[in-house]
């Protein structure tokens, strides 16, 4: 069973009970995790254009073509750079953000919790991550569909790697695809249920997101996941020395309902 609504309501009153530093952990989250992109002002320059601007100065072509030139190359400096923060800090940091958001659920933990992304093995994070992403960018080249549900079939693959960084790459994106089956669909709707609230962000420009929405979602996922990973052990898809648990807790959640 997915209950959807216990999920959110137990998410809620653990981020609000330890506010500031689920706050802290979402926003360099939100800024590591990337933003939209922002409408294009470009204008394409036909070749008739150039002919017009440039007819009779071959100089003037010339410098403009070295200033496109160096404008491509700071552009894709730019896009190279972003992709390596992305691989060795926004998705080590990922693992970091899911480990302290499932530690919140059953103490207060501190903004420190998130270097467990960093230092687990860092190799196999940065590796599993960057195939999970992989993978999906590859199925969006199909259509838009099929990315969005490789993403929810690797919702889990963070948090698996917070909870085992040691596991095998392979074997953490196949246990996530296994704890998702039949779930897509209602980690949509999940998604779907906060709609109003992103609306209300959208109209504050961005100050409820920060300061409510982002952590919200984010401990409504960590109550998910835990159901997932109980049912997973429960079933035997998971071995109890893959999911070895988050520290102090036995991990046996009985406020949020099992699938």
């Amino acid at each position: 069973m997915f209950d959807r609504v216990t999920y959110k309501a137990n998410g809620k009153l653990n981020f609000k009970r330890n506010y500031w530093p689920c706050i802290a952990v979402s926003i360099l989250l939100l800024i590591l995790g990337g933003g939209g992109s922002g409408p294009s002002f470009t204008r394409k320059v036909q070749n008739s254009d150039l002919g017009q601007y440039f007819s009779g100065d071959p100089a003037g072509a010339a410098i403009f073509g070295m200033a496109l030139a160096v404008l491509a190359a700071i552009g894709i400096s730019v896009a190279v750079i972003g992709i390596v923060v992305k691989l060795l800090v926004g998705n080590p940091y990922a693992v970091g953000a899911s480990r302290f958001f499932m530690e919140n659920r059953f103490q207060d933990v501190g903004f420190g919790t998130v270097k467990a992304g960093f230092t687990g093995n860092f190799g196999n994070t940065v590796l599993t991550q960057f195939l999970k992403d992989l993978y999906i960018f590859l199925w969006s080249l199909l259509l838009i569909i099929p990315g969005i549900v490789k993403g929810y079939a690797y919702f889990a693959v963070p948090y698996i790697l917070a909870e085992n960084p040691n596991l095998d790459h392979n074997r953490v994106l196949e246990l996530s695809k296994a704890m998702t089956n039949g779930h897509k669909a209602d980690l949509w709707v999940t998604d779907l249920s906060f709609i109003l609230w992103y609306l209300l962000g959208a109209i504050t420009i961005g100050i409820v997101d920060i300061f409510y929405v982002n952590p919200y979602v984010h401990a409504t996922k960590a109550e998910i996941y835990a159901s997932m990973r109980q049912q997973a052990l429960t079933d035997g898809i998971a071995a109890a020395e893959e999911l070895p648990g988050f520290g102090e807790e036995p991990f046996q959640p009985q406020d949020t309902p099992n699938f």
